[in-house]
């Protein structure tokens, strides 16, 4: 069997060729699942996530300018990744009984009984912060506000709020 690069099989595929959709499919699942994978979904989930990133990929493959810099996994995975985390946004349910690990000890870290050694945590965990994190960080625990609020209150766009978000978490789990 030959094997295509990707630019081949997009240009097949917008010849409307049955096997190359077929191939891409097959090659791009094990990123979908990949992705899954890291973003923890339950196994109760998992086909309607995966066929979330089928979709994605349809969408790429549609979109995808094959004189764009990104080559087009990066630019596939981008999208599934923004895909995923919208809908892991979107299931309120998902969260509600089922929150994230990082998440989970980020708040176990910071809303635990004021021992000494929680206590100790916290402060390691604020000195490690950046003053834009240390600000998200009281916001999101302390006042409990929504990442949008947090936004409005502190006159930033809401990406940045949530690359405060996951870098408080990342630093969070350091520290022991």
């Amino acid at each position: 069997m030959h094997r295509y690069n990707d630019y081949e099989l997009l240009y097949m595929i917008s010849e409307e060729s049955e096997e190359a959709l077929e191939i891409m499919v097959n090659k791009y699942s094990v990123l979908i699942h990949s992705r899954l994978k890291k973003f923890r979904i339950q196994n109760n989930y998992l086909d309607d996530y995966y066929q979330e990133g089928l979709i994605v990929l349809f969408e790429a493959i549609k979109k995808y300018k094959t004189d764009s810099p990104m080559s087009f996994t990066n630019f596939f995975d981008l999208l599934l990744q923004r895909r995923i985390m919208d809908l892991l946004r979107k299931n309120k349910k998902y969260f509600e009984n089922n929150l994230l690990v990082e998440e989970v000890e980020v708040v176990e870290i910071y809303n635990a009984n004021n021992t000494n050694n929680n206590e100790e945590k916290i402060l390691k965990l604020i000195d490690k912060l950046s003053s834009f994190e240390q600000e998200v960080f009281k916001l999101k625990y302390k006042e409990n506000l929504k990442a949008s609020q947090i936004a409005k209150k502190l006159g930033a766009d809401l990406k940045s709020v949530y690359g405060a978000h996951d870098r408080i978490r990342s630093k969070a789990l350091k520290i022991k």
